[in-house]
């Protein structure tokens, strides 16, 4: 077990992993953010609400076509 070593491939995947969630968590807070400035809380809200259905619908889709339907 002291021969396995985590080399430096492995560490350089987790740091790019690192950077690309917090890049999006970034530009999500943008979004957001903005969408709240812009039209504040009921708005921000409204926008939030739509987009999450929006990716819902989506996984609903792929979900159906993978597994068939299911009623």
């Amino acid at each position: 077990m002291e021969d396995e070593k985590l080399g430096g491939k492995f560490w350089l995947a987790i740091l790019a992993g690192a950077l690309l969630c917090g890049l999006a968590a970034v530009a999500v807070l943008l979004v957001i953010g903005s969408a709240w400035y812009r039209w504040g809380f009921f708005g921000m809200f409204l926008v939030l609400s739509a987009v999450l259905l929006l990716i819902g619908w989506f996984v609903d889709r792929r979900e159906k076509k993978r597994y068939g339907s299911a009623g």
